[in-house]
This record gives C-alpha cells, structure tokens and sequence, in this order.
C-alpha cells in the first residue's frame, strides 16, 4: 500500500495523472505557447521572463498533482521547444540552465546516504566492471558486426565507458 492506497491503484492514478500533465504540454505547446509567445518575443526580457515563468508554473503544477518538479520542468522544456523562439529561449537561459543544473548536482550529491554501501561492496564491483569493461566491449563487438573499424569500435567503447549521474 501507498499511502493507504493499495498499490495498483496507485500505480495507475500516477500514470493517469502523468498522461493528464503530458497531454497539458502537449496542448499548451500547439495551441496557447505560440500565441503568447508571438506576442512576448517582441521585446527579449519578456521572452526570458515567459520562458522561466512557464517553467515554474508548469513545475509548480506537477508538484501540486502529486508528480515531481523534476518531471514539471522537463515538460514545460519539451513544450517550448516547438516554439520558433527556442534558440532565443535557450540562448538566454544558458546562465540559470547552468547554475540550476549545479544546484541539482549537489542536491543529489548531499542526499546520498553512503552507510547504505555496507555490505553491498560485490555487487559494486562487479557492476562496475561491467559497466567500465563489458559495456565497451559489447559496443565494441556490435560495431564490428555492423562494418566499422575496429578503432571506430574502441572510441565509441570509450564514450560508453563513463560513469555519469545516471549510474547512481
């Protein structure tokens, strides 16, 4: 159970409520973003300051319907993106896209609990190798099936090699 409420329920009021936000970018993006956003991209603070407010509100709403600020953001960015204005959009927010990637990082970094690494240290090994040895090599391998060269495959092994964010 999930709060009192049985668990596939749950599951599928969150899946409601997540094709219920997709379907709201979907909608503002087509019909009520490029009508504002003719009107704002007259003058560039008001672009900047649209482009920002939409974000926070979008993000806001998520959070209000239960969904994370995270995934508010991320649809409020996927609905200004048809925008003709988006390369304005996205010049002009690089400063904050930047400093809130940044707070995100150290947010994330703060909550890791490392006493929850005990006893899981095989695992972490194992797991590791696989994603610094076995990943570059399937690519590696998959590559070579497909007629690339083999220092292609390396390079391209290489890229996979990393240990990013989304690893933890």
């Amino acid at each position: 159970q999930a709060g009192g409420t049985p668990l596939p329920a749950a599951i599928l009021l969150t899946i409601f409520k997540g094709t219920m936000l997709v379907a709201t970018a979907y909608v503002a993006s087509r019909w009520l973003l490029p009508a504002l956003f003719n009107r704002l991209a007259r003058q560039d603070e008001l672009l900047l300051l649209a482009s920002v407010s939409w974000a926070f509100l979008f993000s806001i709403f998520a959070n209000k319907i239960g969904l994370s600020l995270e995934i508010g953001a991320f649809l409020a960015g996927l609905s200004l993106a048809p925008l003709p204005f988006n390369l304005e959009i996205g010049g002009k927010i690089r400063g904050l896209r930047d400093f809130f990637i940044t707070i995100f990082f150290i947010t994330l970094g703060s909550q890791l609990v490392f006493s929850a690494v005990v006893g899981h240290y095989t695992a972490l090994v194992v797991l590791s190798l696989f994603v610094l040895i076995g990943n570059p090599l399937i690519v590696m391998i998959i590559l070579g099936r497909m007629g690339y060269r083999k220092r292609t495959g390396f390079l391209v092994g290489l890229t996979v090699a990393q240990i990013s964010e989304f690893s933890l």
